[in-house]
């Protein structure tokens, strides 16, 4: 069983852009816009050298985010 409805999954995949919210381990947030997809109950972002990026390291120390979708029309 998904952990998303029919309609939340619809409604994801038309939707192309989120925001990504993460502390550092002090406590320092970064927000950063992300494109996204579905796979399967995971929400998945890519980008360019992923490693290298505060919100990778953020969530390797606190793996607790949030995100919040763009509502795009």
């Amino acid at each position: 069983m998904s952990v998303f409805t029919q309609a939340e999954v619809a409604y994801l995949r038309s939707q192309p852009l989120m925001r990504f919210a993460s502390a550092s381990p002090t406590g320092r947030p970064d927000v950063s816009p992300v494109v996204f997809s579905l796979d399967g109950d995971d929400i998945v972002t890519s980008g360019f050298d992923i490693p290298r990026t505060v919100r990778y390291r953020n969530v390797r120390a606190n793996p607790r985010v949030t995100v919040v979708v763009d509502d795009l029309a």
